[in-house]
């Protein structure tokens, strides 16, 4: 949908059809990524750690065994640092080591990176021996930006341009409505622009009574909306604006044309996003593991400034053959041996192209289900 040249495998990923499709990958593979479960570790559940039905480290440890990437890593909660499974952090470091892995647990901050949350994922990575003296993650941005920064654009959508407020004409002009909404947004933006979010999380961005006050205390009637509140919906500029889907990706650093499946409740998709890790923060590791594979130095934290990725590529599916026009618009004129050079050219291009992609954005997606697996044993 997003990206279609992508061979996804949505499988659970200890079934043996899975594992077929995926070791067929085997060789040559630089990064192997990916989100496991955090329910066995999350806070707001029982933290039954490995005991869960859910764990997945193991099941992702069975595939780093078998593929043998040059690194990888696996993102979880804060939780999973905590004491009780400080056992099971070691056996996995243990089991790691004996693949010839050196291993690194850190935490990243997303406000240190440049979104407006309060969000911490701990991060497991693994390096081939001999590469981890080399990784070193971007510095952390000493500003952290806040609402006022991110998000107002797609909160207040309706407000009336400021340029156009300065003329007296345009200020006479608007309606009623349209003024309240204006006074609405300063207001909010004075009371609450300069605030964060805390994390927002998996299950619907609510989890009781004292979670609903902490987002009233930023500025938000936490119940989710399809589409941003309209002009004519506003009572008082003490009004609350709930929150988006539009909302909610830019806390997170989603692109806002990034698609979601069609048919699915806001409540689904804000699912979706709240869950997932968030790509600024991804991109920060593998431009750390690229740099550490490859001993080529680069600026890191210039490359971070950069859009996570570029929106005009989203979508779009393989160039067909008929673009041969689009390359050389004297295509037809060439003799036989220019029109060959010329093509040879374009399809190396496109390869690196697509290996490029796939080097800073393939991820083996590590889909939840049910059911138990091994630490590191033979699946099948």
């Amino acid at each position: 949908m997003n990206w279609p040249r992508w061979n996804a495998i949505q499988k659970d990923l200890r079934s043996k059809v899975a594992q077929k499709e995926i070791l067929a990958l085997k060789g040559g593979i630089d990064l192997l990524a990916g989100g496991v479960p955090c329910q066995p570790f999350s806070r707001g559940g029982q933290r039954r750690g490995e005991f869960d039905d859910r764990e997945l480290f193991t099941t992702a440890g069975y595939y780093v065994k078998e593929l043998k990437p040059r690194a990888f890593f696996f993102e979880n909660v804060k939780g999973f640092e905590e004491r009780k499974h400080a056992d099971f952090r070691r056996r996995l470091t243990v089991d790691f080591n004996s693949l010839g892995y050196d291993i690194k647990l850190f935490t990243m901050k997303a406000a240190e990176y440049g979104l407006p949350q309060e969000r911490e994922r701990v991060v497991l990575l693994g390096l081939k021996k001999g590469y981890r003296g080399a990784f070193r993650l971007p510095s952390v941005n000493p500003t952290p930006k806040t609402f006022v920064d991110t998000i107002i654009d797609v909160l207040f959508p309706y407000r009336s341009n400021l340029d156009a407020l300065e003329d007296d004409s345009f200020a006479v002009a608007r309606s009623k409505q349209q003024k309240l909404y204006d006074d609405w947004v300063a207001t909010w933006i004075f009371r609450y622009g300069d605030n964060r979010a805390p994390t927002l999380v998996r299950s619907g961005l609510k989890i009781g009574e004292s979670r609903e006050d902490k987002w009233r205390q930023i500025g938000f009637d936490i119940r989710l909306e399809a589409e941003p509140v309209r002009p004519e919906r506003v009572r008082s500029v003490d009004d609350l604006p709930r929150l988006t889907i539009g909302v909610v990706k830019r806390i997170q650093g989603i692109p806002d044309n990034w698609n979601l499946p069609p048919n699915i409740s806001t409540r689904k998709a804000s699912l979706l996003i709240a869950n997932a890790f968030p790509p600024v923060l991804a991109r920060a590791v593998g431009l750390a593991v690229r740099e550490a594979l490859t001993g080529k130095a680069h600026d890191q934290n210039e490359a971070l400034q950069q859009p996570v990725i570029d929106t005009r590529r989203i979508g779009r599916k393989r160039d067909p053959i008929n673009l041969k026009a689009v390359i050389d618009p004297r295509w037809r004129e060439r003799a036989p041996s220019a029109k060959a050079k010329i093509w040879r050219e374009h399809i190396v291009h496109q390869r690196k192209e697509e290996e490029v992609e796939r080097l800073l954005y393939a991820q083996a997606l590590l889909i939840e289900d049910d059911g138990p697996g091994p630490m590191f044993g033979d699946e099948t």
